[in-house]
């Protein structure tokens, strides 16, 4: 990796880092660019070259998240890859664990919207998308909106249930909507 990717991908992560931070000390839209700058050291002009807006910065952490859950699911093969297994779905219930205040702080700042769109990206990502035409294609986002319901009450109570509970759970639920056999 050269480096200007290094540090483009570096500065990105920093302004990424103090946005979730500052918004544990005041809301969102109470959050100016000038405060992510001077939180994150990183030039303004790092930062616009990076970000158009606080939005994009949140929008650039979904992003990275699913690219991140795509490069987990990669390492499986296609083939041996199972939306509904077990153990596939506690991996991504504990990486999802893992960035709970992230999550958390998103919903709670009014962009539940980008965790439901990460949700739909996976659920498409997994299942494919149905035809336009088809009625049945809503089927995939009613369980996409169910697992993102599921996800962020499971935060919100502490995850006292271990991610293989929920992925049996989420499993039944999914196996209902979708209409997949087993």
């Amino acid at each position: 990796m050269n480096h200007h990717v290094e540090e483009s991908k570096r500065a990105r992560t920093a302004v990424q880092r103090a946005l979730f931070a500052l918004m544990d000390e005041k809301a969102f839209s109470d959050i100016t660019v000038s405060d992510v700058v001077r939180a994150s050291g990183v030039a303004r002009s790092t930062y616009y070259r990076n970000f158009a807006s606080k939005e994009q910065v949140l929008e650039s952490f979904v992003e990275d998240m699913h690219d991140e859950l795509a490069d987990r699911r990669a390492r499986f093969g296609r083939g041996d890859y199972d939306y509904f297994g077990e153990d596939e779905l506690a991996a991504a219930l504990t990486y999802y664990e893992e960035r709970r205040d992230f999550i958390l702080k998103l919903y709670g700042n009014g962009f539940g919207s980008m965790v439901q769109g990460l949700f739909n990206l996976h659920a498409i990502d997994e299942l494919g998308d149905m035809p336009a035409g088809s009625v049945e294609r809503y089927r995939i986002y009613a369980f996409a909106g169910a697992m993102a319901n599921v996800l962020v009450e499971w935060l919100r109570e502490g995850a006292k249930e271990t991610p293989g509970e929920m992925a049996r759970l989420l499993i039944r639920v999914g196996r209902d909507i979708v209409g997949l056999d087993g």
